[in-house]
This record gives C-alpha cells, sequence and structure tokens, in this order.
C-alpha cells in the first residue's frame, strides 16, 4: 500500500493552525488598521505659526517660544517649541474661543511676547522681533 504525502503547504492543527491564524490577523491589521484608528475622528484645532527675528529682520533659529492657555489658573496648559534653522515653528492648539500668551526669548536678547486669540479652527501668522540686549561694560 502507497501512502500519500501531503503537501508542504497544508498544515493541518496544532501549533501550525495557531500561527497560520496569528499571521493572518496581523496582516488584516496592518492592512486595514485597528478598528480604533478607524472609528476615531480627527480633533479639530487651530494653528500658530510664526517667525522669529532679530533687530535686523533676519530670523532667529534656536529661539525658545512658549504657548500658554489664558487666563492663567494653577494647571494651565503649555505648549514649548524651538524655532528652526529659519527661525519658524508651528504648533496645534485646541479649537475654540481661546487666548494664549506667546513668550520667544534666546539668550542674549529680550524675550518678546505677544497675545493671540483664535474663534475657532483656523490659522494665525505670527511674528516675534527680539531686541539684542545691551552689552555690560
Amino acid at each position: 500500500m502507497l501512502m500519500k504525502r501531503k503537501p508542504l503547504w497544508i498544515w493541518t492543527g496544532g501549533w501550525g493552525a495557531i500561527l497560520l491564524l496569528i499571521v493572518a490577523t496581523r496582516m488584516e491589521r496592518s492592512l486595514l488598521g485597528t478598528p480604533k484608528e478607524k472609528d476615531k475622528q480627527p480633533q479639530p484645532f487651530a494653528l500658530l505659526v510664526g517667525t522669529c527675528f532679530d533687530e535686523n529682520g533676519f530670523s532667529l533659529p534656536g529661539a525658545e517660544v512658549i504657548i500658554q492657555l489664558m487666563p492663567s489658573e494653577s494647571g494651565t496648559k503649555k505648549w514649548e517649541r524651538f524655532s528652526s534653522p529659519r527661525g519658524e515653528f508651528a504648533v496645534r492648539l485646541p479649537a475654540g474661543k481661546n487666548s494664549f500668551k506667546v513668550t520667544a526669548s534666546k539668550n542674549g536678547f529680550q524675550p518678546a511676547e505677544k497675545t493671540v486669540s483664535f474663534e475657532g479652527e483656523e490659522r494665525l501668522d505670527l511674528m516675534l522681533h527680539l531686541q539684542r540686549e545691551p552689552r555690560k561694560k
């Protein structure tokens, strides 16, 4: 009596079936995304985009920019960014009727501060001019 060999691609029961199930599940998730990602709605935001300049109008890279939600309460939300080599920064903020205090600072310069307000989902462009600190004698 001749015994028939099963092809290698057929996995029968045991660990092979479990492994096949795990691989198929992971492939489905990677192709379709997890259920949480599919159902998750994008949150509305306001976009604050700005540039830091020195007193001569040149871009100021590496300036620390702190955005603080107003009114000032204990536990206030804060966002910190650094300006890019082109002096630019951008931050997503909560949409809605909000006011923020924006402060830019860098060693050797006096801090610059402005207050901005948003009414909803919008973009606001801001320019911050930092003055050099007077040289000490």
